[in-house]
């Protein structure tokens, strides 16, 4: 033999052992017989579902021709109640249609009529303001009038006084009045008896002549 084949043969020989070692580093992570014996035995799987269990409980289902034909009965009920639907939606919407219409003819009407409400609540409140400023100047005119009374009723105060005094002064007159009537009385029967003793004389006169 030649150098390179003995070197090939002794790399080949180290490569085998190491091979062999790596093997049975791995082989005592398999398990063993006794290992085995916890797993179920084929008796023990017989007790369990076969294919033919499942092929038997299978049949209770549909198949794909079953689901392909009930897919087509689905799809056109779907189409049916699709074309329903659309014409129901129609009818419902014309009478939404209809029913925004009542509302918002309702909602102008009633919008015209709070302007209205709105107009004729200004007109009142300014006739108020102008009842308000008539008030307050009837209110100045019987103030004055309330001070005119009360000067008034000062002179009226002042006139019964008057008038009062003038009634004394007046009675006095009368009791002075009186007093002299009765002089001038007295002085009218001094005079009479003045006269009749004139008249006596002078007949006394005459009688002597």
């Amino acid at each position: 033999m030649d150098i390179e084949t003995t070197s090939a043969l002794e790399s080949l020989r180290v490569d085998v052992d190491e091979l062999r070692t790596e093997m049975r580093a791995g082989f005592r992570h398999f398990a063993t017989k006794d290992d085995l014996k916890a797993f179920a035995t084929k008796e023990d799987l017989r007790a369990f579902v076969t294919k033919d269990d499942l092929k038997a409980e299978l049949e209770r289902f549909a198949t794909k021709q079953d689901l392909d034909e009930g897919l087509t009965q689905v799809r056109s009920e779907m189409a049916e109640m699709r074309v329903e639907l659309k014409r129901h939606t129609e009818v419902l919407t014309e009478s939404v249609r209809d029913d925004i219409r009542i509302v918002a003819e309702a909602v102008v009407g009633q919008s015209q009529r709070l302007t209205s409400l709105g107009q004729t609540v200004a007109g009142q409140s300014q006739m108020l303001t102008s009842l308000s400023q008539t008030v307050a100047g009837q209110n100045q005119t019987l103030t004055s009038l309330s001070q005119t009374v009360a000067g008034q009723s000062q002179m009226l105060t002042s006139l019964s006084q008057t008038v009062a005094g003038l009634s004394q002064t007046v009675a006095t007159l009368s009791q002075t009045m009186a007093g002299q009537s009765q002089t001038m009385t007295s002085l009218s029967q001094t005079v009479s008896g003045l006269n009749q003793t004139v008249a006596g004389l002078s007949q006394k006169i005459d009688s002597h002549f």
